[in-house]
């Protein structure tokens, strides 16, 4: 009896032995298993990630590149009206400058002198002196 437990007892540890060592393989290669699909998934997210900051720099440098020129565009407009203003002030400045110096030649031509002035206070003096004595 006792042989035989001892033979069923080899047995039952041989069995285990033998469940333990497939347990093992299986959970290694699982393991490895999880390991491979655990990289190629990394990779994947890797080759993702880099692929999208790719992408956004590339749309910012697109962005940046539409900014400076609408931005050189505004200020070479904004230069130029700025030219614009300033030849149309020197054109006014100038047209303000020949109508004072038309309007100073006017009256300086429609001014009377000082002794026609003079002349013209005696005659007016002269007729009203004759006025009142008739």
């Amino acid at each position: 009896f006792n042989n035989r437990l001892e033979k069923q007892s080899q047995e039952f540890n041989d069995q285990i032995r033998s469940l333990q060592r497939t347990l093992t393989e299986r959970f290694d290669n699982h393991e490895s298993s999880q390991t491979a699909d655990l990289r190629e998934i990394q990779a994947d997210f890797n080759e993702r990630i880099g692929q999208l900051a790719s992408d956004s720099l590339n749309q910012l440098r697109t962005t940046h590149t539409e900014l400076s020129d609408e931005l050189d565009a505004l200020r070479q407009d904004q230069a130029q009206r700025v030219r614009n203003m300033q030849t149309e002030t020197r054109q006014r400045d100038d047209e303000l400058r020949q109508e004072l110096l038309n309007l100073a030649s006017t009256l300086e031509y429609k001014k009377t002198s000082r002794h026609e002035l003079a002349q013209m206070l005696v005659e007016l003096g002269q007729r009203l002196a004759s006025d009142t004595a008739e």
